[in-house]
């Protein structure tokens, strides 16, 4: 990720995504989001499952009342 941390964990400018973020951030140390337009949001984390550990992005944009995922990608950490 090439973001520092203080521009990936700024609080979203929208209201709707705030508590869910705000409580990943809390849990999830290695997790960020990105802003990217109105309404579209990248969201990074890494994954450990057991030994194996990915590094996860999703492109999330808000389609009406819900939000459907535009893009994954899951990257193995050797």
């Amino acid at each position: 990720m090439a973001d520092d941390d203080a521009d990936t964990l700024a609080p979203p400018t929208d209201p709707r995504l705030a508590g869910v973020l705000e409580e990943l951030v809390r849990r999830e140390p290695l997790f960020h989001h990105r802003e990217l337009a109105a309404d579209t949001y990248l969201l990074t984390y890494v994954l450990q499952q057991g030994d194996r550990r990915t590094r996860r992005s999703t492109l999330w944009q808000r389609a009406g009342n819900s939000w459907r995922a535009l893009y994954h990608q899951g990257t193995v950490v050797l």
